[in-house]
């Protein structure tokens, strides 16, 4: 009998903070490599968020179906993730920050409220 429990996956959740006046420039510079994460088939999950008592401070939450090996090797690498360190690092008001998290195994973990999201 085949398993239905979804494959194991990772999240990546970047800090990053800006002044709030670079606000805009941030996330003009961050379009193209957020277009480019949500289109890649991997990616099963993106979220761009932003503090509401710290207004230039943004947390980018990526869940992939991928081995951090994938992800080091060859999502990493694509040529939007330096485009985008060019533009934003001299944005930074703080040094980014990176965690990595694996999903726990099985369905009953994993939910979305198709409404909310897909409706």
């Amino acid at each position: 009998m085949a398993s239905t429990a979804p494959a194991p996956t990772l999240t990546m959740i970047l800090k990053v903070t800006v002044d709030p006046s670079n606000v805009p420039a941030f996330l003009e510079a961050l379009r193209p490599v957020y277009d480019g994460v949500s289109s890649t088939p991997e990616c099963t999950f993106v979220q761009l968020l932003q503090s509401p008592s710290s207004p230039g401070e943004f947390k980018i939450v990526e869940t992939w179906n991928a081995t951090m090996e994938w992800l080091q090797s060859v999502q990493l690498k694509k040529p939007y993730y330096a485009i985008l360190a060019e533009k934003v690092t001299p944005l930074y008001t703080k040094p980014q920050e990176i965690e990595v998290w694996e999903g726990v195994q099985g369905k009953e973990w994993v939910s979305v409220n198709k409404d909310f999201y897909f409706s």
